[in-house]
C-alpha cells in the first residue's frame, strides 16, 4: 500500500487535494475505468509518489463519478493530471487530441511540481534525455533565481 497515492471524490476533495496541497504539492490523477492511456499512467504516477515519499501525494479522481470536479479544474478530456500547491491549480499535464502528451502552464512550474512533472514525461516516454535535462534546469534556475538574486546577477556583469 502506498501512503502517498489514495483515492479521492466530491466529498473529500476540499481536505485531501485542497487543503493538503498547502502541506506538499498534490498531483490530482483524472481516470477513468474504460480509459487505456489512463491505465498505463496511473503506475507510473504511483511509482513517482512512492519514490518521492511525500515530497507530493497523488490524489486519483475518477472523472466518471466526479463530473463536477473535472469541470471545475478545466479537464477536457483524459488522463489528465493537475498540480495544486497552496490551495491553487498551478500546471497540468494532458493527453492531446494527437495522442501527444501537453504541458499547460503559464510559467515553468517551480520547484517541485515542475521536478515532478519532468519525472512524468521522462517515465511516460515523451521526452529524451536532453529534453529532461533542460526542464530540470529551467526548473532550477526559476526557483533559485529570485528577483533580487537577479538584479545581483546583471549588476557583476
Amino acid at each position: 500500500m502506498n501512503p502517498f497515492s489514495f483515492d479521492v471524490g466530491t466529498a473529500d476533495f476540499q481536505e485531501k487535494v485542497i487543503d493538503a496541497s498547502h502541506r506538499a504539492p498534490v498531483l490530482v490523477d483524472f481516470w477513468a475505468e474504460w480509459c487505456a492511456p489512463c491505465r498505463a499512467l496511473k503506475p507510473v504516477l504511483e511509482k513517482l509518489a512512492a519514490e518521492y515519499g511525500g515530497r507530493f501525494v497523488l490524489a486519483k479522481l475518477n472523472s466518471d463519478r466526479n463530473p463536477e470536479i473535472a469541470a471545475r479544474c478545466g479537464v477536457r478530456g483524459i488522463p489528465d493530471v493537475k498540480a495544486f500547491v497552496a490551495g491553487k491549480l498551478v500546471a497540468g499535464l494532458a493527453a492531446g487530441s494527437s495522442g501527444k502528451w501537453v504541458v499547460g502552464w503559464g510559467m515553468v512550474p517551480r520547484g517541485e511540481v515542475g521536478l515532478i512533472f519532468a519525472m512524468v514525461g521522462k517515465n511516460l516516454g515523451v521526452m529524451n534525455e536532453a529534453m529532461f535535462s533542460v526542464i530540470v534546469l529551467m526548473v532550477i534556475l526559476t526557483t533559485l533565481i529570485t528577483p533580487p538574486v537577479l538584479t545581483w546577477l546583471l549588476r557583476r556583469q
